[in-house]
């Protein structure tokens, strides 16, 4: 039996869906023997995949594991390596982290860049896979916290009327989405003010309006606050957040560079496409297979060219998301999972040689 251990079982944590539950309810599913770690029972585990997990109780389970004959496996999806400004919180976490990557037979990460990271920091040689992120085309929908929830539906129904409003008004509909921010460099919001200018500019001559869906109004309001285009802030939630973002014409994507940033995956231009968004990004290296589908650092023309065309975002977002719902859905990344889990050359079975894993994704090609 392989364990698979994520920081908490949490549905709103983008991490634990697309790298731990979603995959493993896969697998699951075709009778593989794979569970979400129980504490209570280590002796059951052959392997443990401890997933973006590295505090001391992780640390003190990863070492328990071991001392039993286990493996323990580490799968890591940002650069925890990187980080701008050090606080005593993330001092200590980057010596946790460290201790962790002293007790791995193997490791699993989401970019070929992160891996070079992980190469260059890993106290000695371990086999590393490369598997990527799920794009989620449905979310589980708790109904707890139930005053959550039903706040999340009452600004879907006035999202959805503001938006039928932008559209009679001859507005073209963006959205930007994501985490508010990190402790490890700047991202998240902040990144939009990158193209302020970019859309005041664009919405003279083809108005716009901007959605932010997120987890922070109070960051909004600091950053776009002051902006005079058309725009609204909705709170992220796993019930709304798939029929909200499908309402909308394209994606917008900036990204503040930076080695923690340049680590990222691809799944929120992926997760645009999938819901048949048109996306305009700034290139990191993730974003490279979806070239042919997106717009990259293009922001003037490109952006200009998607407010201008409706037929052409069709276009592009139609056959995007064809392309990353083949490439990127839950059974092509459970099949990159099985392969590094439980397949013959997986890491479970092949701990003994160093190097960097590349699963093969759905369609024959290499991931």
């Amino acid at each position: 039996m392989v364990g698979w251990r994520p920081r908490a079982p949490d549905v709103f944590v983008a991490s634990v869906r697309m790298r731990c539950l979603q995959p493993l309810g896969e697998l699951q599913r075709r009778g593989l023997p794979l569970e979400l770690f129980d504490r209570d029972a280590p002796q059951r585990y052959s392997a443990v995949l401890f997933s973006k997990c590295y505090d001391d109780r992780a640390l003190a389970e990863a070492k328990e594991l071991r001392r039993r004959g286990a493996r323990v496996l580490f799968d890591l999806c940002d650069n925890h390596f990187h980080v701008e400004s050090m606080t005593p919180r993330l001092q200590k976490r980057a010596g946790q982290l460290k201790a962790m990557l002293e007790q791995v037979d193997g490791l699993v990460t989401s970019t070929p860049a992160l891996a070079e990271v992980l190469k260059a920091q890993l106290p000695q040689p371990r086999p590393i896979a490369i598997v990527d992120d799920v794009v989620e085309t449905e979310l589980p929908a708790p109904w707890r916290p139930l005053r959550a929830r039903l706040r999340a539906g009452k600004e879907l129904k006035l999202l959805k009327r503001e938006l039928a409003a932008d559209r009679a008004d001859g507005r073209t509909p963006l959205v930007w989405f994501g985490v508010h921010g990190g402790p490890y460099a700047r991202c998240g919001i902040v990144d939009l003010e990158r193209i302020r200018d970019v859309l005041h500019d664009l919405d003279r001559r083809h108005p716009l309006s901007l959605t932010v869906i997120s987890n922070s109004r109070g960051r909004y309001e600091d950053v776009v606050g002051g902006w005079s285009i058309r725009r609204r802030y909705v709170e992220w939630h796993p019930a709304t957040f798939l029929p909200a973002l499908r309402d909308h014409a394209a994606a917008v994507i900036p990204i503040t560079p930076s080695p923690y940033t340049r680590c990222k995956s691809h799944n929120r231009p992926a997760q645009a496409l999938a819901a048949g968004l048109a996306v305009v990004a700034d290139a990191i290296p993730s974003y490279e297979a979806l070239r042919p589908y997106v717009r990259l650092d293009d922001w003037s023309s490109g952006l200009a060219a998607y407010l201008a065309d409706p037929a052409l975002r069709v276009r592009d977002a139609v056959a995007g998301g064809a392309f990353v719902r083949r490439r990127y859905s839950a059974a092509a990344v459970a099949d990159q999972w099985q392969q590094v889990l439980v397949g013959a050359e997986g890491l479970a079975a092949r701990v003994a040689s160093a190097g960097v894993l590349r699963p093969r994704f759905a369609g024959g090609a290499t991931g």
